[in-house]
């Protein structure tokens, strides 16, 4: 959902304009379209499903100075999941204490026909006047002319990722002001890290489903050349070189793990699959550190290679902990229909 469009024709106009939120297979918008007394409002035309928007998408409409938000549950496919994002963004809205209200709606507001007086006689009745509610669709958003010549204040390129674009804009919202307490009680959804005994196996980088985790191997006998290690994901974060396992002989190499909070979803799997039981949860996410926007650095050691794998290892022997369990259990957890494990001792 981009909302930049949307943000410049804000801009654009004179008054605060409350904002309707239409899914795109919202089938009955000239419902919505009745003026509200003392309340400029525009009907904007989703191009998806309200439910699949992000919560950080609605309070970037609020940064753009709409005077508030409202989705449209009335003709939404899925407004259980429409009524999830709406009640998200309002927690954070009202925690950084915005005086612009999310809310939902799912009945169409009843147009005013007092002004019509169908009790007059016929020679004093007027005509309503047509409705100023317009429908912007963001398939096909108006442009004006400044924004044709390039004149208009450039809102930069959104971020990719959920988190780091909720974290973007709760930042604008604060303006540099410090985080409120009640935001708090608002899950970050990212997840606070611990892993004082990682051994830097890498497992955890590999299994991270967002790339949130780094593995940095620097070869201190080489006045801190980073050294060549394998990334799977085929994404190089400095000083993260994508290479051949060739490590340096000569002298010791030092690993860290750092996490970057934004990308974290908080899903577990570094945790679940860490073969030395290394990586923990520590909690949820603080605010203040999850706006600081800043890689948090998570273990520094001194590590060897697997002389199987390559990957860096301080385990005991030559072999790092995933090869040596692999050595020790060929077949797994489980061994193979009609095979019994011999007890030992």
């Amino acid at each position: 959902m981009d909302t930049r469009p949307l943000r410049r024709w804000l801009t654009a106009t004179t008054v605060p304009t409350a904002v309707l939120l239409a899914c795109r297979e919202h089938e009955h918008l000239e419902a919505w379209r009745v003026p509200s007394p003392g309340q400029a409002s525009v009907v904007f035309w989703l191009a998806g499903c309200l439910a699949d928007a992000p919560p950080a998408a609605l309070l970037e409409i609020l940064a753009g100075g709409a005077a508030s938000v409202t989705g449209l549950l009335d003709g939404c496919a899925k407004p259980a999941g429409a009524r999830r994002v709406l009640a998200r963004a309002g927690r954070i809205a009202a925690a950084v204490a915005v005086n612009q209200p999310i809310l939902a709606r799912t009945e169409p507001p009843q147009a005013d026909v007092a002004g019509s007086n169908h009790d007059r006689p016929r020679r004093f009745r007027r005509r309503l006047p047509p409705s100023p509610v317009h429908v912007l669709d963001a398939r096909a958003m108006p442009v004006g002319r400044r924004g044709l010549l390039g004149l208009d204040a450039a809102l930069g390129e959104l971020e990719k990722h959920p988190g780091q674009r909720l974290f973007a804009v709760v930042r604008e919202l604060l303006g540099g002001a410090p985080v409120p307490s009640g935001l708090n009680d608002v899950p970050t959804g990212a997840a606070a890290l611990g892993a004082e005994s990682c051994r830097g196996s890498g497992v955890c980088v590999r299994a991270c489903p967002t790339q949130a985790l780094t593995l940095a191997i620097t070869d201190l006998a080489t006045t801190g050349r980073p050294a060549p290690v394998p990334n799977p994901t085929g994404v190089a974060v400095e000083p993260l070189v994508v290479g051949a396992p060739t490590f340096s002989n000569d002298g010791l190499l030092q690993f860290g793990l750092s996490v970057d909070p934004a990308l974290c979803v908080d899903c577990g799997q570094c945790v679940d699959l860490c073969p030395e039981s290394a990586m923990a949860r520590v909690g949820p996410l603080p605010w203040d550190q999850a706006l600081k926007g800043l890689r948090t650095t998570l273990r520094v050691g001194i590590v060897e290679h697997c002389s199987r794998c390559g990957m860096p290892s301080t385990g005991a022997g030559s072999l790092c902990a995933v090869c040596a369990f692999r050595k020790s259990e060929p077949f797994g957890s489980e061994l193979p229909p009609g095979f019994v494990r011999k007890a030992r001792g």
